[in-house]
């Protein structure tokens, strides 16, 4: 999921915030998050699920 994520960027949403000055920071939180926001998203709750039904199973 992450690799998709990446491979949908275009160069031009990297040099265009250089060009306007943004910084790498700005960059990520202002460009690059809000786009694969999904697949974070996505991720995050995958991730969650796996855990907490890992560590409920070996509870029983």
């Amino acid at each position: 999921m992450r690799k998709a994520a990446r491979i949908q960027k275009a160069p031009a949403l990297t040099e265009s915030p250089e060009i306007d000055g943004a910084n790498s920071w700005t960059q990520l939180w202002r460009i690059h998050l809000p786009i694969a926001k999904s697949a974070v998203i996505t991720f995050v709750l995958l991730s969650f699920m796996w855990t907490s039904s890992a560590s409920s199973s070996a509870a029983c």
